[in-house]
């Protein structure tokens, strides 16, 4: 750069800096209308750059803010539309129900159920359809994945059980209900029956932890 070219720059920069324009022209001092673009381009080709061509407008700046909020806002609807569909996804995959069976007025083994031949019809052969009951609820059991059972009440026939250790936990739960789809937790509910007998037995029975 000439010495000339270089008193130009600093003349330049000083009239910017007093806020005065710094398109003096060829007449120094003398002020044009502005340079035309032809002056700009062959400026910039010189390398004689003006540092407030690199200065972004205030339109500028808010267009570039502007640009910068919208692409955040974009970024965070995707974030949530994506969010929302894999969590539908996931819902829409995830089990919905909850499969269980359940048995009520059950309470008959072998030798516990026996009625009066004056009974109605129905009363009779309790063992018999307990074992019916027993195959039919544990195929059922199987074909729906059963979580859980749940025994509505009267589980022992007629007078409930007297203790845990009564033989009626035996005759009439496990030896009956013995199949693998049923051998899941079972929540029980005690009937009248139940109260006829010791209704704590039972109670104490589920707290062994031999049920569920």
């Amino acid at each position: 750069m000439s010495e000339v070219e270089a008193a130009d720059k600093r003349l330049r920069s000083w009239l910017r800096k007093s806020g005065r324009p710094a398109n003096y022209g060829k007449k120094y001092g003398a002020v044009d209308e502005g340079e035309d673009d032809d002056e700009k381009l062959m400026r910039k080709a010189e390398g004689d750059e003006d540092p407030e061509d690199n200065i972004p407008s205030t339109a500028v700046r808010m267009a570039r803010r502007f640009r910068k909020a919208v692409c955040t806002l974009l970024g965070a609807i995707v974030a949530i539309a994506v969010g929302a569909l894999l969590a539908y996804v996931y819902i829409r995959s995830a089990p919905d129900d909850i499969s269980f069976v359940t048995i009520g007025d059950w309470g008959c083994g072998p030798d516990n159920c026996h009625v009066p031949k004056s009974a109605p019809q129905g009363f009779h052969h309790g063992s018999e359809h307990q074992l019916k009951v027993s195959d039919a609820m544990a195929n059922t059991a199987k074909n729906i994945v059963s979580k859980f059972v749940l025994a509505l009440g009267d589980n022992f026939y007629w007078r409930g059980v007297q203790s845990v250790d009564d033989p009626l936990w035996k005759s009439v739960w496990e030896d009956r209900f013995q199949q693998a789809s049923l051998q899941t937790p079972w929540y029980v509910i005690l009937g009248n029956h139940d109260h006829y007998g010791n209704p704590e037995a039972q109670i104490d029975f589920s707290r062994q932890g031999r049920d569920c």
